[in-house]
């Protein structure tokens, strides 16, 4: 009856906006739930972002601990002191070399004489041996110019006019020798400047071949004497070394003075190899934890409970018409099929919106998860840095009394001794040592 249906029509319209409320419910639960995702992705970028930044922080405190407490106190050490005592131990090792006696003397002298006139041949021979170069190549340059032109230089001196004989001359009452000048005058206008060019080429290139050979008899003339002086050097040197190794009063003054050379030199050395630690040379970086799921079981009667609880969503085509535009007699209302996809969307979105707080929530743990285990890696790290930073420290002791005692030193031994404990460096050299490296056995190695 009519009664029927208006009332069958208002409960459908109710459960319409009923519906159609719970629907305007859901999507803003789900797109809220989309946006806490974002939230939570962003928040655990910057998490692990803050964590990495913490960490270069601690690496950059080492890093200036150790260059501020022991890399600049010992190059400046080293530095203000270094330098006076070198030069002061090295002038003592050639005036116990030199100024042992006479003889030694006179060899110095005979030596000097002998390097002086080394470093004249050896840049006559270097400034020799480059000239022979630039020789060489432009003499191939003028002979492949030569080489290329000889056929048109050929060809311009076959057709360059020939004088005539005088009595010809005169017999013709000049005529020849007009005529001559004439073609001799349009030949030098089209091949003169060619042929004047080959020739000066040919004369250069006869020159530069004679310098050539002038320069190779200097060469050898330069080496000979060079390999002559380098004997004469040699034999000096043994006579030197023989007499150092026979006075044992002045070799040990020679082991004194070079033994502390040494030293210095070896300590020069640590100083400008210092480096820190490869961990401290890198930024810290940080690997990502990786990220939980629900366990499988559990996923699985979830997607069942989903199943059995909503089912599949049905799908509805439009209904069927006649060609007068009247519905079929079966035909379903169009207020009950609004309903009936209400209903349909509205379960829908029940589902995506439990799925999505499920993934809300395993997001939430993954962020716990990995904000713990950042904070556990930090930690780590912070240990690591920790006990570098106790190294440092018990260096920086150490440095503060050796500073303390070069500060305080009263002769030249003590600030040496003082130097050398800079980097802990306790190689010696002995008069053994010295007696190898006087006969060429042994090498001084810094």
């Amino acid at each position: 009856s009519a009664l029927y249906k208006g009332a069958q029509d208002k409960e459908l319209a109710l459960l319409g906006a009923v519906l159609a409320m719970a629907g305007h419910y859901i999507g803003a639960g789900q797109k809220t739930a989309e946006l806490q995702k974002q939230y939570l992705q962003l928040e655990k970028k910057m998490y692990r972002d803050v964590t990495t930044i913490k960490g270069d922080v601690l690496r950059l405190g080492v890093i200036h601990k150790n260059v501020n407490e022991i890399f600049v106190p010992r190059a400046n050490a080293f530095y203000r002191f270094g330098e006076q005592v070198m030069s002061d131990e090295t002038r003592e090792l050639i005036d116990s070399i030199y100024n042992a006696s006479d003889e030694l003397r006179k060899l110095k002298a005979q030596r000097d004489e002998i390097l002086s006139r080394l470093e004249e041949l050896e840049s006559d021979i270097s400034d020799t041996g480059n000239n022979i170069e630039f020789y060489k190549s432009d003499i191939a340059n003028g002979k492949a110019f030569l080489a290329s032109e000889s056929g048109n230089f050929s060809s311009a001196n076959a057709l360059m006019p020939r004088e005539p004989f005088i009595l010809s001359n005169i017999i013709t009452f000049g005529y020849l020798g007009k005529r001559y000048a004439r073609n001799y005058s349009e030949w030098h206008l089209q091949y003169g400047n060619f042929v004047r060019s080959y020739k000066d080429m040919q004369a250069e290139v006869t020159m530069d071949e004679e310098e050539l050979k002038k320069l190779v008899r200097d060469l050898k003339v330069f080496e000979m004497e060079h390999s002559k002086l380098k004997k004469q050097l040699d034999s000096v040197s043994s006579a030197m070394r023989g007499m150092l190794k026979a006075d044992k009063e002045t070799k040990l003054k020679i082991v004194r003075n070079l033994d502390n050379i040494v030293r210095l030199l070896h300590v020069a050395k640590d100083i400008l190899q210092s480096r820190l630690d490869g961990n401290l040379v890198h930024t810290v970086s940080f690997a990502e934890p990786a990220e939980s799921e629900l366990p499988k079981e559990i996923a699985g009667r979830l997607n069942q409970f989903i199943a059995e609880e909503f089912g599949p969503v049905p799908e509805y085509d439009a209904p069927e018409q006649d060609d007068s535009g009247a519905g079929t007699a079966d035909e379903v209302p169009d207020e009950e099929l609004m309903v009936d996809r209400l209903e349909d969307d509205t379960i829908q979105g029940s589902v995506k919106l439990l799925q999505s707080v499920i993934e809300l929530n395993t997001m939430k743990l993954n962020n716990a998860l990995s904000a713990a285990e950042y904070d556990r890696m930090l930690k780590n790290l912070k240990d690591e840095y920790a006990v570098q930073v106790d190294a440092i420290n018990r260096q920086s002791d150490v440095l503060l009394k050796t500073l303390r005692r070069i500060n305080l030193a009263e002769n030249r031994d003590e600030l040496i001794a003082g130097l050398s404990d800079l980097t802990g460096n306790k190689s010696r050299l002995t008069a053994s040592d010295l007696d190898l490296i006087l006969s060429g056995e042994k090498k001084i190695e810094i």
